[in-house]
């Protein structure tokens, strides 16, 4: 009995995180994908960056792509941006080193 109540709760604890993922409207994840561009650009400090946001992230992470232009005397650059979802926005934004700073392992 006490484990059938423990699949019970586990499985009311999975359907409510299914419906606050439903209950995400489009215009929230325009406002989450913006504040991830403006939060990235300012840590990253990308000269004119074109910035790729992934939809939706993760369940926990909001993740961009962003990528500088050749500029006179600065060859172009990318990194990835990885900021932390939190119900009050982002935090704990992090960049990556540029790409071509980045070790291949075969």
């Amino acid at each position: 009995m006490k484990r059938a109540i423990g699949l019970l709760a586990g499985g009311a604890i999975l359907a409510a995180g299914a419906v606050a993922v439903l209950a995400s409207t489009p215009d929230s994840w325009d406002k989450f994908r913006a504040q991830l561009v403006q939060a990235c650009m300012a840590k990253a400090k990308l000269a004119k960056a074109k910035v790729s946001v992934a939809p939706e992230g993760t369940a926990s992470y909001g993740v961009a792509l962003l990528a500088s232009e050749d500029i006179a005397g600065q060859k172009s650059q990318s990194v990835i941006c990885i900021a932390r979802k939190t119900p009050e926005g982002i935090v704990d934004v992090e960049i990556t080193p540029p790409a071509g700073e980045w070790i291949a392992i075969d």
